[in-house]
């Protein structure tokens, strides 16, 4: 017997975000499969009194195993189709309804935080990095899909899905999922989500963010006759090198400062070209 939808949340050291999350999800609980990938703190304690379903890695693994997982999880357990969603409260359960429904005709749903009510609350440094994800993957495959970075996602879930996936490695699922999806022609819709940071950090890229980044937009410039791929590959070195760099994507000057205490980057770009662009090719 089939069932319905999975949404499969990867958590970890989430427990000051983590109850919260769990009381707006209470609709959902028996819909809902929490990964706790090795957390050190309280979170699989609080997970295990929460009557939600999750399973426990013995270690950190990465948020690509514990996608891998959960969809694993969803084929085992005849699940049809899979909602990705963060489990430290930056994504938010009202979107749910409208991504399901979507899932009734589309074969992906990618969400974006990048539309006229919330463009105004998210910080610089996160707009330019989200912007010049969606610009790599816009000048490879032709596909403007907003907002990329997102791991909000919905999809059916497949074998040969998990199979595209299998060998993948830390961030770069998030990419990798949206690679299937254009080189296999899916049919897909885009949906808007609420933008929900938390201010307590310094907002920053990882290297290992961007390594991801570069990996999945190398793989799909592998796939289409594209002059960008090997400056994909000295973007690459100078990530592994650690150092500052600048692409020039689709009429936008990107600036990527490494930050070596936080081993990222701080990522600059004109603010106002990237609001203006995202509302002017705004059609959803």
């Amino acid at each position: 017997m089939k069932n319905a939808c999975l949404i499969i949340l990867p958590a970890y050291n989430v427990e000051s975000n983590l109850p919260s999350l769990l009381e707006q999800l209470s609709d959902y609980r028996k819909s809902c499969l929490f990964i706790d990938d090795g957390s050190e703190d309280h979170t699989p304690d609080i997970l295990r009194n929460s009557g939600f379903s999750f399973v426990s890695n013995a270690y950190n693994q990465g948020v690509s195993a514990s996608i891998l997982a959960g969809l694993n999880y969803a084929i085992d357990h005849g699940y049809e189709k899979v909602i990705l969603m963060d489990a430290d409260g930056q994504h938010s359960p009202l979107s749910l309804p409208l991504i399901t429904d979507a899932l009734e005709s589309s074969d992906f749903v990618f969400t974006t935080r990048f539309f006229d009510e919330s463009l105004a609350t998210i910080p610089s440094s996160k707009l330019t990095s989200n912007m010049l994800a969606s610009c790599l993957f816009e000048v490879i495959s032709g596909v403007s899909i907003p907002d990329v970075s997102c791991g909000f996602k919905g999809f059916k879930v497949t074998t040969d899905l998990i199979k595209f996936l299998e060998h993948t490695s830390g961030y770069s699922i998030i990419y990798k999922i949206v690679c299937f999806s254009l080189l296999n022609k899916k049919s897909y819709r885009i949906i808007n989500t609420p933008a929900i940071y938390h201010y307590d950090s310094l907002l920053f890229t990882r290297a290992s963010e961007m390594d991801a980044l570069l990996s999945a937009t190398l793989e799909l410039a592998d796939n289409f006759d594209v002059s960008i791929k090997n400056l994909i590959f000295d973007y690459s070195r100078c990530v592994r090198n650690k150092e500052s760099f600048d692409i020039y994507v689709s009429g936008i000057h990107f600036h990527l400062f490494f930050i070596s205490e936080y081993n990222g980057y701080i990522i600059q770009a004109p603010i106002e070209l990237l609001r203006n662009r995202l509302l002017s090719n705004h059609v959803l």
